[in-house]
């Protein structure tokens, strides 16, 4: 996982979840999130493992500035995490909190 935590350099915060469904990934080859993100922290970065969609909408919107760029990087729909976020995003900067 080591291999993976540069690709983070640019990033002010990392999260990462914790994959699900890794049964029919050798073991040797499937995703270490909690490694992945101890690597991260090593290098200096802000990061960490949480459990799902919504876990990681709340606590993204609730900390988000109107400012901030936010990027999701997934291979699905993971839950509907886009729509989630962008209606947390909404709700709370709609109300002129920042």
């Amino acid at each position: 996982q080591d291999q993976y935590a540069q690709s983070f350099d640019a990033a002010d915060l990392v999260v990462i979840a914790r994959p699900t469904d890794q049964e029919n990934i050798p073991p040797d080859e499937r995703m270490d999130a909690a490694l992945l993100v101890q690597n991260l922290r090593a290098r200096g970065s802000e990061a960490f493992v949480w459990d799902n969609a919504d876990v990681i909408a709340n606590q993204i919107a609730a900390n988000a500035h109107s400012a901030d760029v936010i990027a999701v990087l997934s291979n699905g729909s993971f839950g509907g995490l886009h729509q989630k976020l962008i209606n947390r995003l909404q709700q709370r900067f709609s109300h002129g909190k920042n």
